[in-house]
């Protein structure tokens, strides 16, 4: 049984498209629960044991005494640390290119209805627009004769280019980001739950009773 979010592709699963037909079918009470079981590829076991495996080799290799569970912890996570390092990237890089200061917009807006030279040049010192396509798009309003229609259409096209790829940077860092959570969960209780059933003696606390507390404070 796999759930919905393995048989999405990637613009579903960026832009977590895939549960619009899960929505859908909630709304019109034709919900197959069944087809809602967990990944899994999200399970304690691919996880625990994954993380299981990554600390022994951690304490093989650097010893019981000097073997940190925080190195363990990225290490199992590396990859898509790396990935939501790059998008973090892109997203910086977008928001220099772009950077549509939207205050700066509807003062524009406001300006043009009642004078389009005094008013917009206070406007212009007020609120600084950031980012290169931002800084053509003002050259172009302050000289409009100075560039072509084409132009101006060209930078437009640019900007909303520009915003759909920053929302969409933010949204596919969400998803992986919350994906990985559930997989580190999953395997740091798994790891725990493990280490708690080997246990021999608790001082005097039996494992159901460890298990109890181990609940509540999950």
């Amino acid at each position: 049984m796999f759930s919905p979010l393995d048989r999405a592709g990637f613009l579903s699963f960026s832009t977590m498209s895939w549960m619009s037909a899960v929505m859908w079918s909630m709304s019109r009470k034709k919900l197959d629960f069944s087809s809602l079981s967990l990944s899994p590829l999200d399970g304690a076991g691919v996880n625990g044991d994954r993380l299981q495996r990554l600390w022994e080799e951690e304490v093989h290799k650097v010893g019981l005494q000097k073997a940190s569970l925080t190195r363990v912890l990225l290490r199992f996570q590396k990859s898509r640390l790396l990935l939501v390092v790059f998008i973090t990237v892109l997203y910086t890089a977008a928001l220099f290119v772009g950077s549509v200061s939207h205050t700066y917009i509807i003062f524009h807006v406001l300006i043009t209805t009642i004078n389009h030279t005094s008013l917009f040049l206070v406007c212009n010192v007020s609120v600084r627009p950031q980012g290169v396509l931002m800084h053509e798009f003002t050259s172009y309003n302050i000289q409009p004769e100075a560039s072509s229609v084409l132009g101006g259409v060209t930078l437009s096209l640019g900007l909303v280019s520009v915003e759909l790829f920053r929302v969409g940077c933010v949204t596919l860092s969400w998803a992986v980001n919350l994906r990985t959570g559930i997989r580190l969960k999953t395997a740091f209780c798994t790891l725990g739950f493990h280490k708690i059933v080997s246990l021999r003696t608790h001082s005097g606390v039996s494992v159901g009773q460890v298990q109890s507390e181990r609940h509540v404070l999950l």
